[in-house]
């Protein structure tokens, strides 16, 4: 936001603005929605699946290693920061997590 508060303040007429948003970073929350809608600004997510974190691809296994860890994509990378962040690095936290999700996702029949 302290970029984008000068520009909305000199008059540049933005109707954007691309945030990082999913379960585990949600600082869109801590002030950028307000703004948003003050300012009649939509928000477009990325990161929502967190890099593939957020998949059944991890549900069920076993914490990556160090190094399997650094193997993944640079966006996996950075979105394991957030992942231990979230969890305080509690492996099974984050798998109680995907669990919760992946019921969810059956419920309404989505596959991720």
């Amino acid at each position: 936001m302290p970029h984008l508060r000068p520009l909305i303040g000199a008059g540049v007429p933005i109707v954007a603005n691309q945030v990082q948003y999913s379960l585990l970073d949600r600082r869109p929350q801590t002030g950028m929605m307000d703004y948003a809608k003050e300012h009649g600004l939509r928000l477009a997510a990325f990161g929502t699946v967190a890099g593939g974190w957020l998949s059944d691809r991890f549900l069920g296994a076993p914490r990556p290693s160090a190094a399997e860890a650094k193997a993944h994509s640079v966006s996996m990378r950075m979105y394991r920061a957030h992942l231990d962040r979230w969890s305080r690095a509690d492996w099974g936290l984050f798998q109680e997590l995907l669990r919760t999700l992946r019921a969810v996702a059956d419920k309404v029949r989505v596959r991720v």
